[in-house]
């Protein structure tokens, strides 16, 4: 299994896309600002370490003081963050004795994707403790666009710089499973598919059934501020690809319009399927994955060189992939603001070529 942090959305072939992150500039020298009133004014300034600005997303900022430097409670929040223009309030005197913890939120603002809850049947309310902070999944299917940060600051490094500065990263990682056709030396020796006749190795499949069990749906945040499964929570998620083939049901051209599978411009022939985006977990998902094609054989019986076969001319068929195979083995990692890498390699031209009696493990290898 190869994790590879996320950047940019872009696939390119077997290319490593590195995550940069993002250090903001901060002033030699700190300032005193002129409180006017017994609850200054703080500005609040939010930026994104993979280098992308805050257009279309929605940013939330939920507040948690302790006297103590531990047991922080939510004590205010904010339904909408814009950097640089958004103030908060705090008063003068809790700023001279607490500590603050700021969960900064960030989703697509048209339908938002996760939201902050009570990690049990309590209400989400003022006195809420950070430990019992969750992140939930507002639907079944997240985008990349999910981020988080967390800052902690001491009331008087507030005074200090009049400035809360949020720094947020992608929450979600994202799977990947790439077909190739390979040559002796297995995945690591991916080859073209030098076939006029064979499009892609999809040829023939009309749609994907992808299950993926062991999803987390609320994460919490460990004793390093780290997203963790809030265990209990995992759920199971099902979603189905489909291709458009052309009238004779056989080459399955790509990349096709909201269709999530990628050519692999380095190696023609190949596929790059971008499976969902999940919240991040440890050794827990598993995923099976249903190829619906049609066979190769027709069973029309029109012998006339007129005839075009179509989809209805072939009999249907069902290939299965299971990741990881063995039962006994540990589940997948997903980490936050990376790719789960899977490589199949195919020692035919078509995922439909291969021996089906069973699983698709023919040469097949998982990393």
């Amino acid at each position: 299994m190869k994790k590879i942090p996320v950047k940019y959305i872009v696939f390119s072939g077997l290319a490593t896309i590195i995550g940069g992150f993002f250090h903001a500039c901060t002033e030699s020298q700190s300032f005193t600002p002129d409180w006017v009133d017994s609850k200054p004014d703080i500005s609040l300034r939010t930026d994104f370490r993979q280098g992308i600005s805050d257009n279309g997303l929605l940013t939330r900022l939920y507040v948690f003081s302790s006297e103590s430097g531990n047991n922080y409670r939510l004590s205010d929040s904010l339904p909408q963050v814009i950097s640089s223009s958004t103030r908060l309030k705090i008063s003068l005197a809790d700023l001279n004795k607490k500590n603050y913890r700021f969960l900064f939120i960030a989703t697509p603002e048209q339908t938002p994707e996760i939201h902050v809850r009570h990690s049990g049947n309590s209400p989400f309310a003022f006195g809420t403790e950070w430990e019992k902070v969750a992140i939930e999944m507002a639907n079944d299917s997240l985008s990349v666009d999910n981020y988080y940060g967390i800052k902690d600051l001491t009331g008087n490094e507030i005074l200090q710089t009049g400035t809360i500065h949020g720094e947020l990263t992608r929450l979600v990682g994202q799977m990947l499973f790439c077909f190739y056709k390979v040559g002796p030396g297995g995945v690591s020796d991916p080859v073209p598919v030098n076939d006029k006749t064979v499009a892609s190795v999809m040829d023939r499949i009309s749609s994907i059934d992808i299950t993926y069990e062991g999803v987390p749906r609320l994460i919490t945040f460990d004793s390093g501020n780290h997203p963790v499964v809030l265990p209990g929570s995992e759920i199971t998620l099902n979603h189905t690809i489909h291709f458009s083939l052309p009238p004779e049901g056989q080459k399955v051209p790509l990349p096709q319009t909201n269709v999530p599978v990628e050519v692999a411009d380095s190696i023609p022939g190949g596929a790059i399927l971008k499976g969902t985006c999940l919240l991040p977990t440890r050794q827990e998902v598993r995923v099976s994955m249903f190829f619906h094609y049609y066979d190769t054989t027709p069973i029309c019986n029109h012998t006339e060189t007129a005839h075009i076969h179509g989809t209805e001319c072939f009999t249907t068929g069902l290939l299965s992939l299971r990741l990881p195979q063995n039962s006994e083995s540990p589940g997948l990692d997903i980490l936050p603001d990376h790719f789960t890498v899977n490589n199949a390699g195919l020692p035919c031209n078509r995922i439909i070529d291969i021996d089906h009696t069973s699983d698709i493990d023919v040469n097949t290898v998982w990393n």
